[in-house]
């Protein structure tokens, strides 16, 4: 499964297909990593240098992710996180 969604909600009908004989990997996005590099992007074509961290933001995304990581984990479902210029493929391969 390949979503950005931090939502837990998900994580039960993957464990249920464990009991039917299909495995699971969860693939996630580093929403914040992405959000800043979008922002960082917009500011350099602007000619601007890069914003610090929005801190409140991170912490409530940190709490969020880390609630799905242990989800996932409860129902030995392996999770990979994708970062912005990540690749796909080197990250499933190793």
């Amino acid at each position: 499964v390949i979503s950005p969604s931090l939502d837990i909600d998900g994580v039960r009908p993957l464990a249920a297909l464990r009991s039917r004989g299909v495995g699971c990997v969860a693939i996630t996005f580093d929403a914040r990593a992405f959000v800043e590099w979008q922002r960082d992007e917009e500011r350099r074509r602007a000619g601007l240098p890069a914003a610090g961290p929005d801190s409140d933001a991170d912490a409530a995304t940190a709490k969020r992710v880390r609630g799905l990581r242990h989800a996932l984990s409860e129902f030995d479902v392996a999770v990979h996180t994708l970062a912005p210029g990540g690749s796909l493929a080197e990250m499933l391969a190793g």
